[in-house]
C-alpha cells in the first residue's frame, strides 16, 4: 500500500490516539490528510509539536507531556532530507506506552509529518 492510500489508516489512527491517549495527559496530533499544513515559524505549532527553530534549512520542534520527551529535527541539504528523532519516556506509563506503540508510531510519525511538510511546500509554490 502506498502512502498515499494509507492516509485514511493514519488519519484513524490519529484519531483514536486522541480519544484514548488525551486523559492520560497526552496531547494528540492533529494533522490530517484534508486539513491544510502552515509553513513552520518559529513559536508556532505543526500539528500537536511546538516549533522552537525554523528556518530555510532546518525545522527544529517537539513537545513535553504527562508520558514523553519528544524532539525532532528536519535537515535539508542540496536533494536530500533528513529527519532526527529524540524521544524519552518519563515515567513507567511513557515506558508501557513506547513499548506498546513504538513500531508503528515510527512509520505514522514519518508519514504525517513528511504529509505535513509536502502539503506546507506545495501551498507556497514549492515543488515537493
Amino acid at each position: 500500500m502506498t502512502p498515499e492510500r494509507a492516509f485514511w489508516l493514519v488519519d484513524l489512527w490519529i484519531r483514536m490516539q486522541g480519544v484514548l491517549l488525551r486523559p492520560l495527559g497526552v496531547k494528540p496530533n492533529t494533522m490530517r490528510s484534508g486539513r491544510e499544513q502552515p509553513l513552520p515559524e518559529q513559536g508556532g505549532r505543526l500539528g500537536p509539536y511546538e516549533v522552537f527553530e525554523a528556518d530555510g534549512h532546518e525545522v527544529f520542534l517537539g513537545d513535553t507531556d504527562k508520558l514523553l520527551d519528544h524532539r525532532m529535527s528536519f535537515i535539508v541539504a542540496g536533494e536530500t532530507a533528513f529527519i532526527g528523532v529524540v524521544l524519552r519516556t518519563r515515567n513507567q506509563a511513557g515506558d508501557a506506552y513506547w513499548n506498546q506503540l513504538r513500531h508503528n508510531q515510527t512509520r505514522i510519525l514519518h508519514e504525517s509529518l513528511r504529509r505535513g511538510l509536502t502539503k506546507a511546500l506545495e501551498a507556497a509554490g514549492h515543488r515537493a
